[in-house]
């Protein structure tokens, strides 16, 4: 089972890192953007929480 889990995650990272979008952003950003998008659910959960109070 993880090494399933582990060829579909690295089969995803390729599709992401790959994934024409990453042409628009200038070279010199894309290592940063590469790793805000890592964090995207992190601000998405705090955005729920603010939410509900």
């Amino acid at each position: 089972m993880v090494a399933r889990l582990r060829r579909e995650l690295l089969a995803l990272s390729a599709v992401v890192s790959r994934h024409p979008y990453w042409e628009t952003v200038e070279a010199g950003k894309r290592v940063d953007q590469r790793m805000a998008l890592k964090h995207v659910h992190e601000q998405d959960a705090g955005a729920g929480r603010a939410e509900a109070a």
